[in-house]
C-alpha cells in the first residue's frame, strides 16, 4: 500500500508498506468438464478465491443440503486440499448431479457456491466435453472445431446481431430448455455439425430471428435477416429443429435457412417458416421469392423418435418461394402410412429435383428426385 499525506510546509511525503489481509477465502470459481462417461474434472481458480483445500458438495437434488452418496471419492462433501484441479468418478450415466462448492483457508470458509449441473455420458472419440451453465453469448466473428473437446449447453447459445459464428465438425449437446438463437444479421454456419440432446431427452432448437420490415438480400456484405448455413449438418431430437422467427415477437420473421446435404432425425418439427414477404431492395413493391431453401437434404422419424406428439418435417404459412429440392422424406416409425410431410397454409413453394452431374442435358440416372416413403398425405 502506498500512503500519502502532505506536511505543513506544504510537502507530499510518501510511505510504502507491505501487508496481508487476513480472511476468509471468497466465494469459488470453477469449471468442470468430463474426462469419460463416469468421471468429471473440477478445475478451481483459487487465485481468486484464496483457498488452501476445497469442501465439495454434491447430490442428485438440485437443492441444499448435498447429502449425496456413491461416488468413489466418498459421501458428500469431499474434501480436497488439490487447488489446481481434482478428479471426481463413479458417476452413473445420464444421471443428473449438482455440485456446489466451500473454499477453506486458515481463517475461515467461504459461503457455499453456486450449483453447477452435470451429466456425464459417452462422447465420439471419447473427447471431453465442456459445460456452459449460463447462456453463451457470441458478439464477434469465430470459428470453432472440435479436435479438443465437445459442449454441452445448459443455457442458451446466442449469436449477436452482426456477428458470424462456424462450427467444424463436432457435436453440440443442449439440455431439454436450451436452445440457439440466430439474431437479426447474425449468421451461423454448421459444417459437419451434429446438435443434439443426450440421454434420450429432447432440446428447443434453433430459432433464426429476422426483421419483417426488411428484404432477404445481403448488400455490401450486409443483410438484415439472420441467417443458418446447413452444410451436411445433422439436427435430432429438437421440439423444432429450424423456426425461423423469434417465436415470442412476430415482428422477428424474416430469418434464412440454406440447408445442404444436411439430415433432420427425429425431430418433432423440422422447419416452420411463416409470415414474411420479402421484395426487391429497389422497390419494396415488388414481391420476391424467399431465399430459404433445403437441397439434398435427409427428413426422417424411426423407431427412435421420442415424442409423443405427431411429428411433421416443413411447414410454411403466409411465404412464397421456398425450395424443396432433392430431398428425402421418410416415415420409418409407423407400421402403416401416416401423418403429412410438407404443410401448406396460403403459401408458395416448389418441390423438384436436381442434376448431380455437370454434363448437360443432365443424363437421366442423375437426377435426384425429392421422394416421400410412409406418409398420409407427402404435402398437404
Amino acid at each position: 500500500m502506498l500512503i500519502t499525506a502532505t506536511d505543513v510546509n506544504n510537502y507530499n511525503n510518501y510511505a510504502q508498506k507491505s501487508f496481508k489481509i487476513r480472511k476468509e477465502p471468497s466465494k469459488p470459481s470453477y469449471y468442470i468438464v468430463n474426462s469419460d462417461n463416469s468421471e468429471i474434472k473440477i478445475l478451481f481458480q483459487n487465485f481468486i478465491t484464496g483457498a488452501t483445500s476445497y469442501e465439495i458438495y454434491y447430490d442428485t437434488d438440485p437443492n441444499p443440503p448435498f447429502n449425496g452418496t456413491g461416488l468413489n471419492q466418498g459421501d458428500s462433501p469431499i474434501l480436497t486440499d488439490e487447488v489446481g484441479s481434482f478428479n471426481i468418478n463413479g458417476l452413473q450415466e445420464c444421471t443428473d448431479y449438482y455440485f456446489a462448492i466451500k473454499a477453506i483457508n486458515s481463517y475461515g470458509e467461504s459461503e457455499l457456491s453456486d450449483v453447477k449441473k452435470v451429466i456425464v455420458f459417452e462422447t465420439p472419440n471419447s473427447l471431453p466435453l465442456y459445460y456452459h451453465q449460463e447462456d453463451v453469448i457470441i458478439s464477434e466473428d469465430k470459428s470453432f472445431s472440435s479436435d479438443n473437446y465437445y459442449n454441452y449447453y445448459l443455457g442458451d447459445l446466442i449469436i449477436e446481431e452482426g456477428a458470424s459464428i462456424t462450427f467444424e465438425g463436432g457435436t453440440l449437446y443442449f439440455e431439454e430448455d436450451s436452445k440457439i438463437i440466430i439474431k437479426p444479421s447474425g449468421k451461423l454456419t454448421l459444417n459437419g455439425t451434429i446438435c443434439t440432446a443426450p440421454c434420450g431427452q429432447t432440446w428447443k432448437g434453433i430459432e433464426v430471428w429476422g426483421d419483417a420490415e426488411m428484404h432477404q438480400y445481403t448488400i455490401e456484405g450486409e443483410c438484415a435477416q439472420g441467417q443458418l448455413i446447413l452444410n451436411e449438418a445433422t439436427i435430432t431430437n429438437a421440439e423444432r429443429a429450424v423456426g425461423l422467427w423469434d417465436f415470442m415477437i412476430s415482428e422477428r420473421t424474416g430469418g434464412i435457412v440454406k440447408a445442404n446435404g444436411s439430415d433432420f432425425i427425429n425431430n418433432q418439427h423440422d422447419a416452420d417458416i411463416y409470415w414474411y414477404y420479402n421484395y426487391n431492395p429497389n422497390n419494396s413493391q415488388y414481391e420476391r421469392n424467399n431465399l430459404s431453401y433445403f437441397k439434398d437434404c435427409n427428413f426422417e422419424t424411426n423407431s427412435d423418435y421420442i415424442f409423443s406428439g405427431s411429428a411433421y418435417h416443413i411447414a410454411m404459412g403466409d411465404v412464397k418461394g421456398v425450395k424443396i429440392i432433392g430431398c428425402t422424406f421418410a416415415n420409418n416409425k409407423d407400421s402403416q402410412p401416416s401423418g403429412t410431410a410438407i404443410f401448406g397454409y396460403d403459401a408458395g413453394f416448389s418441390i423438384r429435383a436436381f442434376c448431380d452431374n455437370q454434363i448437360q442435358p443432365c443424363p437421366e440416372p442423375d437426377w435426384v428426385q425429392t421422394t416421400f416413403t410412409g406418409f398420409s398425405e407427402a404435402v398437404k
